[in-house]
């Protein structure tokens, strides 16, 4: 394996990640969640479409196939957000545990975009700044949001 080798092993994955989330918050059931835990949802959702269109372009330009990829991790703590949605507590607990899962998950997702920012060896990925960006944006509303 060589430095190419793991950018495309990285932005694949990222891509994944991505694809994942989407599908995780697609089968969220929110009826729990406040207005503003809400708002956040949305707007970590539309973020991430945002960032799969990226992602889909790079893939693309480069060749890349993704296959069947799929980020462990990312599925541990989206398969914690479903079944915390689920559960059979009082609805503040509910959707504070959401929120938890939703930082860890952009945490997670802010390193794996910052891993392929730095490891770029050809042009930079268009608007990558763009989607750390929001991201961390995303992930400080939901941290301040927890209590």
């Amino acid at each position: 394996m060589d430095k190419n080798d793991l950018y495309r092993k990285e932005l694949l994955n990222l891509l994944a990640l991505c694809k994942q989330i989407e599908d995780a918050l697609a089968k969220l059931k929110g009826d729990f969640l406040t207005h503003k835990e809400e708002k956040l949802v949305s707007a970590i959702n539309s973020v991430n479409s945002r960032d799969i269109n990226l992602f889909k372009k790079s893939v693309s330009d480069n060749n890349y196939n993704l296959g069947n990829t799929k980020d462990s991790v990312a599925e541990e703590i989206l398969k914690n957000i479903i079944e915390s949605s689920r559960e059979n507590i009082e609805s503040v607990v509910k959707g504070q545990g959401v929120l938890a899962s939703l930082n860890r998950l952009l945490n997670y997702k802010i390193a794996n975009l910052e891993n392929v920012k730095q490891m770029k060896i050809a042009p930079s990925i268009p608007y990558i700044e763009q989607a750390l960006s929001s991201n961390k944006t995303l992930k400080k509303q939901i941290f301040d949001s927890i209590t």
